[in-house]
């Protein structure tokens, strides 16, 4: 079990066992899950390379990228440190990633375009 998911295990439990004390271990010793990571919010209008519209759909962990007529299903990926940094669009070159910017204003496409987070495309 990686150390993510025995973080995600040891929540689920602590909040769904009220019936009895759950104590957490991880490769021998205690562990502390803290709190559940925080989900970036992208629903909203975006920019694909400032000119064509784009927009993001969010329900939860689930997005629906939309861009060019096309849409896809998506969601969040993390490391093992839970930082939500990068998404998937999952029908999109065969599963397409972006990373999210810090600002969680841009995203980063690995096959090149850059989507901006806007109110308004084009000049």
């Amino acid at each position: 079990m990686s150390f993510k998911l025995a973080k995600e295990n040891c929540r689920w439990n602590r909040t769904n066992r009220k019936d009895v004390r759950v104590a957490c271990r991880y490769d021998g010793r205690d562990l502390d899950p803290g709190p559940a990571p925080v989900i970036p919010d992208l629903a909203g209008t975006w920019c694909e390379n400032n000119r064509d519209a784009a927009a993001i759909e969010q329900s939860g962990e689930a997005l629906r990228f939309k861009a060019r007529g096309y849409n896809t299903g998506g969601t969040f990926l993390s490391n093992d440190f839970e930082v939500r940094d990068m998404v998937l669009a999952k029908d999109w070159e065969n599963g397409l990633p972006a990373r999210i910017s810090a600002d969680r204003a841009r995203l980063d496409w690995a096959n090149g375009p850059v989507w901006l987070r806007t109110s308004k495309c084009g000049p």
